[in-house]
């Protein structure tokens, strides 16, 4: 479809969205504030999930790139976040 992307996190915080078509970056997503752990994205590829060093869980929309609701605040910090296949 020519509308592929690489999503990534990484311990400057930021996610970063690049088209892999030329390889050009896309979009930044900055709300955390420390490295980002881990990162998941939903079954039908429109939401992102991201963990981080900064305690939080945090539910990004891929369409606009905009946070879905508040962080999901921890005690320590978060290693990982996954979906089930129901999209949950």
């Amino acid at each position: 479809s020519g509308n592929e992307k690489l999503i990534s996190g990484s311990q400057d915080s930021s996610i970063r969205i690049w088209g892999t078509r030329t390889w050009e970056q896309i979009a930044v997503l900055d709300e955390h504030t420390s490295f980002v752990y881990n990162i998941a994205i939903s079954p039908n590829g429109r939401i992102l999930a991201s963990a981080s060093v900064d305690r939080t869980a945090q539910l990004w929309n891929l369409d606009n790139g905009k946070l879905i609701g508040l962080p999901l605040q921890r005690s320590d910090q978060v290693n990982c976040v996954s979906f089930s296949l129901d999209g949950k």
